[in-house]
């Protein structure tokens, strides 16, 4: 039958990229290490019924679990209704775009202005971009913290 541990190896394995399908930002541990958290993508608090259901279960990044999703609805947010995938069975190709960011100037000590956008916009996005605070983790946690470091002076 198996355990956790053999589930998380073989989803890893198969991985193409070793991110967290759901946030596409942390790196997924590899399975000789220890694995990662797995979420109910349907919080145990709102759908208790889901709880037992495997195919709502999956490995998700720590940080992403713990800190960004929590027990977020990914089906609702307040009243109205979300548009939500399952990245493993569903892939969505999204851009990044940065228009009216202000780039960093150490010069005049300027921390710069990341305002982070996706293409496309629609539904399933603006869902996943708000269930993972993926505008916050994109612009404050990644590029204001290595951006000096990928321009070469």
């Amino acid at each position: 039958i198996g355990d956790l541990t053999d589930h998380y190896t073989k989803i890893h394995n198969s991985m193409s990229s070793k991110v967290c399908p759901f946030c596409g930002v942390e790196l997924m541990q590899k399975p000789h290490k220890s694995r990662q958290d797995y979420d109910h993508a349907l919080s145990q608090k709102s759908y208790s019924f889901s709880t037992v259901n495997m195919n709502n279960l999956a490995p998700m990044g720590n940080e992403c679990n713990r800190t960004y999703k929590k027990s977020k609805d990914v089906l609702y947010k307040g009243p109205i209704r979300r548009v939500y995938a399952y990245p493993y069975s569903t892939s969505y190709d999204i851009e990044i775009i940065l228009d009216g960011s202000l780039i960093p100037d150490r010069n005049i000590n300027f921390a710069g202005n990341w305002v982070v956008n996706f293409i496309p916009n629609n539904d399933y996005v603006t869902t996943w971009a708000d269930v993972f605070d993926l505008r916050y983790r994109y612009g404050e946690l990644i590029l204001s913290t290595y951006f000096d470091s990928w321009v070469v002076s």
